[in-house]
């Protein structure tokens, strides 16, 4: 059995023989200009070995050959199981396929095997799924986290993290003033998420951005959406201006007054492009917003909002097992396998 499902696997898995066909050059098969016939040669491969593998149920067992029909050893990497896991549904079709060439079957002495242990048979598939799906749920489930991955995941979110606070440095008022009750306060909070664990396992499939994922939402729905929106909260007077009269309603709303900026929230390219061209450009602060788009905010340099970074308290940081990533930012990670025992609190 052990040959039988390993060729079938290699057959059925064209990945296997990527320009070594058997049915292009060492072995072509008759009456085929071997055009087009990879599927139909792969098909006639892996019937004639499903027609073994049935043969496989007719051998007596004897001193020496006592293991005909036991379940075949199945591959160590966890990628190869897959392919077995994919390839048999295929063998399964084939030999339905098999099945219904009765005369083939009666010729070659083993229609009276299928018949009298059809049921060992279906049992043998379905031990096979079972212990293929099983083995797939193990190794996953045991398998290490990869240091590198993490490594990985560590320095992409820390870079990625610090230039997504970098950029509202600009609007970072920088006067050491106390804070009061009267304050309009904002706070953005630490997240976590949940990806599958072979994101961060070896000799698993591939998770694509699984580096960066984490840190590039964070960037994109809680720094570029919760700080332009905390302007909301804060907001006096509103107008709504054409871009054909942007830059008249400025100079009126700014005549006179001095230590202004313009904080300028997603804005499009026409709009952009007048003021990049404007008396006003020097004042001129622009910022990403997840929500917000062509909206200006005019406030005085005094009024500009101050950034606060805050420590973690210490039980979270020894419940979770934060690492500090970055000391300006605060800024903590840590990547934990809520399959093991240590993090069952995890899963509350």
């Amino acid at each position: 059995m052990n040959d039988i499902f390993y060729w079938f696997e290699w057959f059925y898995n064209e990945n296997n023989h990527l320009g070594n066909f058997i049915g292009f050059n060492k072995y072509p098969f008759q009456n085929l200009n071997n055009l087009g016939v990879r599927d139909g040669v792969t098909f006639s491969i892996c019937k004639y070995i499903c027609i073994l593998f049935i043969r496989q149920f007719s051998i007596a067992k004897t001193l020496y050959y006592n293991n005909a029909t036991d379940q075949p050893q199945l591959p160590n990497d966890l990628l190869k199981l897959y392919d077995w896991e994919k390839c048999i549904g295929y063998f399964k079709f084939c030999l339905n396929e098999v099945l219904k060439e009765k005369n083939t079957l009666i010729q070659l002495d083993l229609y009276d095997t299928y018949t009298n242990k059809f049921e060992e048979i279906d049992k043998f598939i379905s031990g096979l799924e079972a212990n293929i799906n099983s083995n797939i749920k193990s190794k996953k489930t045991t398998a290490d986290l990869s240091q590198v991955k993490i490594k990985e995941f560590k320095n992409s979110s820390k870079e990625i993290l610090e230039q997504g606070f970098e950029q509202f440095e600009k609007i970072s008022n920088k006067d050491d003033f106390p804070e009061t009750e009267k304050d309009i306060k904002s706070y953005l909070r630490g997240s976590t998420t949940l990806l599958r664990k072979s994101a961060f396992t070896d000799g698993d499939i591939s998770h694509m951005n699984y580096d960066s994922i984490l840190a590039s939402s964070l960037v994109s729905y809680h720094l570029n959406k919760y700080i332009p929106n905390s302007f909301l909260m804060a907001r006096t007077e509103q107008y709504l201006i054409s871009n054909n009269s942007l830059l008249d309603a400025l100079d009126k709303i700014l005549s006179n007054k001095n230590n202004i900026k313009i904080i300028a929230f997603n804005l499009e390219y026409e709009s952009k492009g007048i003021l990049q061209n404007s008396d006003h450009k020097d004042n001129i602060i622009y910022l990403p917003s997840t929500d917000l788009r062509n909206v200006l905010y005019i406030i005085k340099e005094e009024d500009l909002p101050k950034f606060k970074f805050t420590e973690p308290q210490d039980n979270e940081i020894k419940e979770l097992k934060l690492e500090k990533i970055s000391s300006e930012y605060k800024i903590y990670f840590s990547v934990r396998d809520i399959n093991k025992s240590e993090s069952e609190n995890l899963k509350l």
